[in-house]
């Protein structure tokens, strides 16, 4: 359940991009508080599930936050193959035509490539955003587990307790 909760920011964050026109100083505040606000969730998932565990280490944390966000990325990705071939096929056809345009300016001299990669775009970007998220979940994992964790001391006694 955390991860279609950790799913649905991107989820909505994907939608208002695709159904609003956004200026560029937007479009960058709108990714900056996505950002934002996957990480307080996700830290939040963590300290969570940790506050039912006797003894949460980091480990333990990192890997709870790790599961939490795969699962998150499956559900994004398979949001994203709805996304560009059901929901909003007339913004692939026109990103697909920017993007060769893009790469006709850049000197790209085999059009049959270009065309042929472009055509793929609509399974590409689900699948590299997939691997893309997965190194981010490894990295904010691994911060947020320092913060999440929960361990005796130690040196603590009994007696101290």
């Amino acid at each position: 359940m955390d991860g279609l909760l950790l799913a649905l920011i991107s989820i909505v964050t994907t939608l208002v991009k695709s159904s609003i026109t956004l200026g560029g100083g937007m479009s960058i505040l709108l990714v900056i508080a996505q950002l934002v606000a996957t990480i307080w969730m996700l830290l939040y998932f963590m300290k969570r599930y940790g506050a039912e565990q006797e003894q949460y280490p980091r480990s333990m944390a990192f890997n709870y936050g790790f599961l939490t966000s795969i699962c998150s990325n499956v559900i994004i990705m398979a949001y994203l193959l709805l996304h560009y071939h059901l929901i909003f096929p007339e913004a692939t056809a026109e990103f697909i035509d920017s993007f060769i345009a893009g790469m006709q300016q850049a000197g790209g001299s085999n059009m049959d490539t270009i065309e042929g990669l472009a055509k793929h775009l609509p399974l590409l970007i689900p699948v590299i955003t997939f691997f893309m998220y997965t190194i981010w979940s490894l990295i904010i994992s691994a911060i947020l587990a320092s913060f999440a964790k929960k361990e005796t001391p130690i040196f603590q006694t009994e007696e101290e307790e």
